[in-house]
């Protein structure tokens, strides 16, 4: 049983939780393995992980990263990042209310209104981050139920070269379950919850993998969530209108038709819904409550729903002299929100209406905004065999990604509460379009000098064509039509030295650059403009020093890191004569 806070800007309120599970699966056969006393207690397995894109212990890794192994995860209920992520060091989770969230690493945001997101984020093979100010880039990290999930890498400071675009501060990877080839196994979860003052929830979870002869392996995994609301509306009668729901699962097919080459081919699906974005409406300099604690008052609710999908083929070949890895991957994010707007909007919009109708009635104002984005990655590594001497990696990637935004408007009876979508007049909006196009190279190098030592250096160059549109109708949107390309290439670098004092002790330094990349300004060009017509990209530079250590047969480790981070260019949201822009900072 655990307990955990959700809060609201002022108060809070609490949440209890029960959870129970199960796990089957058929005998396998073991190793012997060495008999344990007292006086030598067995140890602990090191954690794997694919920081630098192969399979190294945690300690082996010169970078500050955090591996939270799946095993934990489903042990301590966190099946969410809300309910992780504060036991990352450096990271953060930004809530952009019920349409996702904005990872934070070490500090690099410009707030949640960024261009692009600082922190890169990978499932398994496919890189799931967009690009661009339409791209959404900024709150559309997935956040993917982590029941059946081998474990989460977070990696801290600039990825740029083996990362690409948007590893900027960081990265965060969820890697899955692979099929298992050798044995039938299932497992379960239920939990219950309910929420002080509030509502109760739910969730189920549950994993089958079935081997389909000694080639072949299937692995589903389904679940269900029912957070409950603790949000009232009194002005409407409602109580705990917060609630959310999240239903989803994955499917994973592996073929071993030789030894040396295997072929996994998966699918991700999930579904968030919620009621209503709910905060509680409070004074803006105070952050008292205006309405009650843990309440908000509007004219008509905000629903919404977040649909990410995510299909990838992964061929891992191993040849004589080197292993050549293939991703293919398509990932789909699909939202739509439904805000009321009337503060924003109707102290603008209501004068007109009483001068058109001769009456003035306080019309509310909603706004739905359906938005998306669609991306095709490809990518290609070689890498030498490993425990070589030189150690080496080449590898292509390119990208093809399509962004939307449409916002409509439509007044709102004040009387009835019912949005009038028959409105005799077009109150308008704006529809966004965003291309973009990515192509990249990248090589990494690990010399071993000697047993204990050794250096590395890598590098990336990465080059994008963008473009941006947006088209305005109605009142508020008027009848622009704005458009713009932008071209750009970028390179990255890393590179670090690492020395093993003891098989359990290592220290390293490592200087390594990240980044965003730029884009285009919708204006309309004009000859005393001082807007920029587009914004170039955004980089870090990182120097970093740190220790690793395994104490009391691995049961212990201990990190200790001190970093520098220069950041250039950064991207803000500026205006110029009432336009608004993108621009480049010191």
């Amino acid at each position: 049983m655990n307990s955990s806070t959700r809060r609201g800007l002022v108060t809070c309120a609490s949440t209890l939780a029960l959870t129970a599970a199960f796990s089957l699966a058929a005998p396998q056969a073991h190793a012997d393995a060495a008999p344990t006393t007292a006086d030598a207690p067995s140890a602990v397995a090191e954690v794997i992980v694919t920081a630098e894109k192969r399979g190294e212990k945690t300690l082996d890794v010169p970078m500050s990263l955090t591996a939270l192994s799946g095993t934990d995860l489903v042990r301590s209920g966190a099946f969410r990042l809300e309910d992780f992520a504060a036991t990352v060091p450096g990271l953060q989770m930004v809530g952009v209310g019920g349409f996702g969230s904005q990872l934070v690493i070490r500090g690099l945001t410009t707030g949640t209104l960024s261009v692009n997101s600082s922190v890169a984020t990978y499932i398994d093979e496919t890189p799931y981050t967009a690009n661009g100010s339409v791209g959404l880039s900024d709150f559309i990290t997935p956040n993917i139920d982590t029941f059946d999930l081998q474990r989460i890498e977070v990696l801290r400071g600039p990825q740029g070269t083996l990362y690409g675009a948007n590893a900027l501060g960081g990265l965060l990877k969820y890697v899955t379950n692979a099929p298992d080839l050798t044995r039938f196994a299932a497992s379960g979860e239920v939990g219950i919850s309910s929420v002080d003052g509030g509502g109760s929830g739910h969730d189920l979870h549950g994993m089958v993998n079935l081997p389909l002869g000694d080639k072949l392996a299937l692995r589903v995994v389904g679940y269900t969530n029912e957070a409950p609301g603790f949000i009232d509306d009194p002005s409407r009668g409602l109580k705990d209108i917060n609630s959310a729901s999240t239903s989803g699962g994955r499917v994973s097919m592996l073929y071993k038709p030789m030894d040396g080459l295997s072929i996994r081919l998966s699918g991700a699906f999930q579904r968030r819904s919620f009621d209503d974005i709910a905060a509680e409406t409070v004074q803006p300099f105070t952050l008292k409550p205006t309405v009650a604690p843990l309440a908000k008052s509007t004219l008509i609710n905000s629903p919404g729903h977040v649909e990410n999908a995510i299909y990838n083929l992964t061929v891992d070949y191993a040849l004589s002299w080197a292993r050549l890895v293939s991703s293919t991957s398509y990932t789909r994010y699909d939202s739509f929100l439904r805000s009321d707007a009337s503060s924003l909007y109707s102290p603008i919009l209501n004068p007109i209406f009483a001068s058109i109708f001769g009456v003035n009635i306080p019309y509310g104002l909603a706004l739905p905004q359906p938005a998306g984005n669609h991306q095709v990655t490809q990518e290609v590594r070689l890498s030498s065999l490993p425990n070589q001497p030189l150690e080496w990696q080449l590898g292509a990637y390119y990208a093809d990604q399509k962004g939307r935004l449409d916002q409509f408007t439509y007044p709102i009876d004040p009387t009835t509460r019912q949005i009038l979508y028959n409105f005799p007049i077009n109150t308008g909006g704006f529809y966004f379009r965003n291309t973009y196009r990515e192509y990249a190279v990248f090589a990494n190098a690990d010399w071993h000098v000697t047993p204990t030592f050794d250096i590395a250096a890598g590098g990336r160059y990465s080059h994008n064509d963008q473009t941006f549109h947006e088209v305005g109708f109605g009142l508020l949107g008027g009848s622009a039509v704005l458009g713009r390309p932008s071209s750009e290439g970028v390179f990255t670098f890393s590179t670090d030295a690492r020395w093993h004092i003891r098989p359990s002790v290592m220290v390293y330094a490592r200087v390594a650059e990240g980044f965003v990349p730029g884009g285009p300004n919708a204006l309309i060009p004009t000859a005393n403009s001082t807007v920029p017509i587009v914004y170039q990209s955004s980089t870090t530079l990182n120097y970093e020093a740190g220790v690793k250590a395994s104490l009391d047969h691995n049961r212990i480790t201990a990190e200790v890191s001190v970093f520098d981070i220069e950041w250039r260019k950064i991207q803000l949201s500026a205006a110029f004569n009432g336009e608004s822009a993108v621009v480049n900072g010191g």
